[in-house]
């Protein structure tokens, strides 16, 4: 399968709507933060049953999470009713940081916690059924990439929710920090509440992980500057093909899905190339690594700007993996 077959796909799936094939997923584990016991602990409200609209971050600290690169695939928390939540609008983002937790000041403002382009893995309704002191999965159809070095965080905002699913808390106060709004206007809330220091009414959490076909790019690129763009973990000797977008929509590539919007910038990237997009095509490495380079002209308009990464690996039967995707925001 060569590249210019490669770009009739991921144009074709622009135009199409093709069902996922399940398949096992090589690589792929669970993450209990802070442990795998669901029915210890106490139960709090925040944030799928108090109010109807809610803006919600956590950080997930890094101790409690493994050393090496991958794709966040799921997030689960513990039902502690049986019931169905559901909300017509919701979002759920997620993003590295430095940031340790909410207590001061400067640490209080949802835009700013998100970083410059945040990975979008949820938009649009919601829904998802809980089982009593059981772990429940949100669902989100996209990925995140974690880097295996700075925290995690993760958004949840949402509108015209059911109010009817209490959470399991966390037993460890230090292993996640949370932060909320609710009420009407909550869902562009920017600023929200906190826990004491020493206490923490977050949830308990599951992440569903995955070591294979991670793909990173910085937090930020400068004009004129050449930035490599990372894919790890791969099948050696699958071809890969980058691609870069303004925006995050899915692309369904049947056996896989990848989250970039087609638009001008994606086909450049995945047809064109050089001298902007170099090396987004080729070979995967026996290692499993590939790398592309990403040097934007010297426009002062770009500046502010964020390009959003995917990446798919092939061979001669097809497609055989889909990475994460990454954000990138531009700078002077």
């Amino acid at each position: 399968m060569n590249r210019v077959m490669v770009a009739t796909i991921l144009a074709a799936a622009t135009l199409l709507v093709m069902v996922p094939v399940a398949s096992t997923v090589p690589g792929q584990g669970m993450v209990y933060i802070p442990i795998s016991t669901p029915t210890t602990g106490s139960t709090n409200y925040f944030p799928f049953h108090f109010d109807a609209e809610w803006r919600y971050q956590v950080i997930v600290n890094a101790q409690y999470l493994p050393t090496k690169p991958f794709k966040v695939l799921n997030v689960a928390i513990v039902a502690r009713s049986h019931s169905t939540f559901t909300a017509p609008q919701c979002q759920i983002r997620m993003c590295n940081t430095n940031l340790v937790d909410f207590q001061a000041t400067a640490n209080r403002n949802f835009n700013n916690n998100l970083g410059p382009c945040p990975t979008l893995v949820l938009n649009g309704p919601i829904q998802f059924s809980g089982t009593t002191n059981q772990w429940t999965n949100l669902g989100p159809p996209h990925s995140h990439g974690y880097d295996g070095k700075r925290n995690l965080l993760i958004e949840i905002r949402y509108t015209g929710g059911s109010r009817n699913l209490p959470l399991a808390m966390t037993t460890v106060p230090t292993a996640v920090r949370r932060m909320w709004a609710y009420g009407p206007g909550a869902y562009n809330a920017t600023t929200g509440s906190v826990d004491p220091a020493k206490v923490s009414g977050a949830p308990k959490l599951c992440l569903t992980i995955d070591y294979t076909c991670v793909l990173f790019c910085p937090d930020t690129v400068r004009l004129g500057t050449g930035t490599p763009i990372h894919l790890l973990n791969a099948q050696g000797g699958d071809y890969y093909q980058m691609a870069a977008s303004q925006g995050q929509s899915p692309l369904n590539l049947g056996k896989c899905k990848i989250s970039l919007m087609p638009d001008n910038v994606f086909f450049l990237s995945v047809v064109v190339g050089p001298p902007i997009f170099r090396d987004y095509a080729g070979v995967v490495s026996a290692a499993g690594q590939a790398s592309g380079t990403l040097t934007l002209p010297q426009i002062p308009q770009l500046v502010g700007l964020c390009l959003y990464h995917a990446a798919v690996t092939y061979n001669r039967a097809g497609i055989t993996g889909c990475s994460n995707t990454g954000g990138t925001l531009i700078v002077r």
